[in-house]
């Protein structure tokens, strides 16, 4: 597990999230903070709830992908570390 993946991935998961609500390309964003979780061995499960909690994933969930979704709202922190301490 690294955790300047972790760090990484969190970066580009909050960033996408501003980019959808402005209205822009978020989903790439999204895509590669996935990928960089599951790089560094993060649960499926912590992957699957930052997922839910993503404000242009609200209301459509696609089970452990990513896809399409709508609506604009608050986020919140993605993965502390996946078991690792608060980041």
């Amino acid at each position: 597990m690294s955790q300047a993946d972790i760090l990484r991935g969190n970066t580009l998961y909050e960033w996408s999230q501003m980019l959808g609500a402005a209205g822009g390309e978020w989903q790439p964003l999204l895509d590669e903070a996935v990928s960089l979780f599951r790089g560094a061995a993060c649960k499926e499960e912590d992957i699957r709830n930052a997922l839910k909690n993503h404000a242009q994933m609200k209301g459509w969930w696609v089970g452990v992908g990513v896809g399409v979704g709508g609506g604009v709202g608050g986020g919140g922190k993605v993965l502390s570390g996946c078991g690792q301490p608060p980041v």
